[in-house]
């Protein structure tokens, strides 16, 4: 290892294809660090922040010879990203420059003490940072958690919060995840002052690997970074304390852009900002379930591709992949399709999932889902955006995907087993139909439970083409109470806004109950409780006039549904087969 003085006070260490730069007064240290570096986990006290395909965090202990620290390992993952950083800095590079920014402009912000990059060829193979942790500090979400009841603190954190993005903005930082756990509040000292010789909590800002430096952020993009934060805030604050951070964020600017009598209308402009930005947040988190990230992985095993989230073993089905899946219980099973429970082996024990596999035989279909997902690839997308949007469903585990020369010819999808649950449908007519129970309760529950996971459905932009009672589960929940999961994903559609014409639709498919079981009052229940949800959707007079058109539609398909099975033989078919002629007509 060599060490060469540079001329801007730091030093630089070459270590085989690594070269460091260090800060001069904490090069004795580091060295030590750099030299175990790939081996740091194991050093007493070591704490993994965060660790994915891209980057892990640690947080190292203050020990008698060093500071607490905080390490950034970035892993570079592919050839594609390997030519980009032949162009641009590294990540761990960016960070560091954009701290060196910063502190110079007197934002908080950590002080960076090494950055190095391993380079083979010129090509970037991995990247670190080392800074200084920052001590006695929590994360913005769970301080204000902590002091729930202290409202005249919290109101002054917000305020200085404000003030400390001003600073950032003002540097000419424009962080593109200016998010609450980003925010860290750190404790002033015991028994003194903090920075600057205030009492008050200090605000650090972290995570800077994404921080743009320009000459000046426009003014958009500093309503668009405040509108993140506060979005991302949610319930955690209120309207008050809500005023306080744009206050404080108006007084830190060098120059005051707003009025303060305007200062509410910006909050109100600011939630409206917030709900576009979640939506887009909602498509990225969706998308993630393609990629390598964190939570998923993704591989190639013969002519399959394999989706799968990181905590699933896949191996036990990969034996079966070359023949005929060995079902334990058959749920259901068509030409082309099976859904059935399998029984893998673990080392813990027996592991039971919840398989659907699907063979494309036409060849048209096939050359159409060369370009369109396939039914269950649209599952797999629909369940992750369900999770996002945190609307219960039974979680899918992995996708496997057969492909030749580019063509789909087989796939299979694994979700997790809801233990006890039955469909909605056969749940009401085993416990309220007939003779109708006296006491109604239990029933309103479901009811009540209903309309409220349909709007949740609708106000996060889900449409079920297909949202029938067969189609929602009742499974045993904690301190008995029943939950609710949505099932046949194949048929969802995520869309930015559901049109009133959609909404109108699924709530006739709820009504699909047997007859003389559903009574007028029930679906007036159902349609009131349907609208509370973020916003009132339908006047009162409208409701009533919906719940005799529905009541109507609903008859109508019933009575398909009868005449069907009286023309089919022994005069019973199926429920599903029984829908689905509905659905057609």
């Amino acid at each position: 290892m060599t060490k060469l003085q540079l001329t801007d006070g730091l030093f630089r260490f070459r270590s085989g294809t690594w070269e460091w730069r260090l800060e001069d007064h904490g090069a004795d240290y580091l060295r030590d660090l750099i030299a175990s570096w790939r081996d740091l986990e194991r050093l007493p006290g070591t704490e993994v922040l965060k660790s994915n395909a891209h980057r892990t965090v640690l947080a190292l202990p203050a020990t008698g010879s060093r500071p607490g620290l905080v390490v950034k390992r970035y892993h570079i993952t592919s050839g594609a990203e390997r030519l980009k950083y032949l162009f641009f800095a590294s990540r761990a590079r960016s960070e560091w420059n954009a701290l060196h920014h910063l502190g110079s402009c007197g934002v908080n912000v950590p002080v960076p003490l090494a950055v190095g990059e391993e380079r083979a060829g010129g090509m970037l193979l991995a990247a670190g940072l080392i800074m200084a942790r920052v001590a006695d500090a929590v994360p913005l979400p769970r301080w204000l958690e902590e002091h729930v009841e202290e409202r005249p603190l919290r109101a002054t954190l917000m305020e200085g919060t404000g003030r400390e993005i001003a600073r950032l903005h003002d540097a000419g930082g424009h962080h593109t995840d200016l998010h609450p756990g980003n925010v860290l509040v750190q404790a002033p000292p015991k028994g003194g002052a903090g920075a600057g010789g205030s009492a008050d909590p200090r605000v650090v800002l972290v995570d800077h690997h994404v921080l743009r430096v320009m000459s000046r952020v426009h003014e958009w993009q500093r309503v668009e970074g405040i509108a993140r934060l506060v979005h991302s805030l949610g319930s955690g604050i209120d309207f008050r304390e809500l005023l306080a951070f744009l206050h404080g964020y108006d007084r830190g600017r060098r120059t005051p852009h707003w009025m303060p009598a305007d200062i509410p209308g910006i909050a109100a402009r600011l939630e409206a900002l917030g709900r576009g930005l979640e939506r887009t947040r909602l498509r990225s988190r969706g998308r993630r379930c393609w990629v390598e990230s964190s939570e998923f992985a993704r591989e190639r095993r013969g002519g399959w591709r394999i989706f799968r989230r990181r905590e699933f073993d896949a191996k036990p089905l990969i034996a079966q992949l070359s023949g005929k899946i060995a079902l334990e219980m058959v749920f259901k099973e068509r030409s082309r399709s099976r859904v059935g429970l399998v029984a893998l082996e673990r080392a813990g024990g027996v592991e039971r999932v919840v398989v659907k596999e699907h063979e494309i035989r036409s060849p048209w279909k096939r050359l159409w889902h060369v370009c369109y997902p396939s039914p269950l690839e649209r599952a797999w997308g629909a369940a992750r955006a369900l999770d996002v949007r945190g609307i219960p469903n039974p979680r899918a585990l992995a996708l496997f995907v057969r492909r030749r020369f580019g063509i789909p010819l087989r796939a299979i999808l694994v979700t997790e087993r809801a233990p006890g649950a039955v469909p909605l449908r056969t749940d009401l007519l085993d416990h309220y139909y007939p003779p109708r129970p006296m006491d109604r309760t239990p029933l309103y529950r479901r009811i009540d439970a209903l309309a409220e996971l349909a709007r949740r459905l609708h106000d996060t932009g889900i449409y079920h083409r297909d949202l029938n009672p067969m189609n929602v589960l009742v499974a045993p929940g904690a301190n008995g109470q029943e939950r609710l999961f949505v099932i046949d994903l194949e048929s969802i559609a995520p869309a930015r806004r559901l049109t009133a014409r959609r909404r109108r639709k699924n709530l006739t498919q709820l009504g699909l109950l047997p007859e003389g079981h559903i009574l007028a009052r029930d679906r007036l229940r159902f349609l009131h409780r349907y609208d509370r949800g973020e916003n009132r959707f339908w006047t009162r007079e409208w409701i009533d006039d919906l719940a005799d058109s529905l009541a109507r539609e609903t008859i109508q398909i019933l009575s398909r549904m009868s005449a069907a099975e009286r023309a089919a033989p022994h005069g019973v078919v199926p429920a599903e087969s029984r829908f689905e002629s509905a659905r057609r007509r």
